[in-house]
């Protein structure tokens, strides 16, 4: 058990196997804490599939992109929210 927890928060993560970061807001709080962290991974996988290549967009994730942003926006009134996206989310 960890004794001191301060600054510690749960990430939620955008990724092609898991429940998307606006479902899991409207079932849980996921403001665990003085923030809010959200990981935006994608799916590699089915990048690698379609390309070798990290220079330029594979995917549109665009309304992807529209869900999550109006997602973080609601999470944003009550906690700060950082965002990670790594290369994979669309394929650059």
């Amino acid at each position: 058990m960890l004794a001191d927890c301060d600054g510690v928060v749960a990430a939620t993560v955008e990724q092609a196997r898991l429940p998307p970061i606006d479902a899991l807001a409207e079932q849980y709080d996921v403001v665990t804490g003085p923030f809010a962290y959200a990981r935006l991974l994608g799916d590699r996988e089915g990048i690698e599939k379609v390309t070798e290549r990290w220079g330029e967009i594979v995917v549109d994730r665009t309304s992807d992109l529209q869900r999550v942003a109006h997602a973080l926006r609601e999470i944003a009134q009550r906690a700060e929210v950082l965002v990670f996206v790594n290369n994979h989310y669309a394929g650059h």
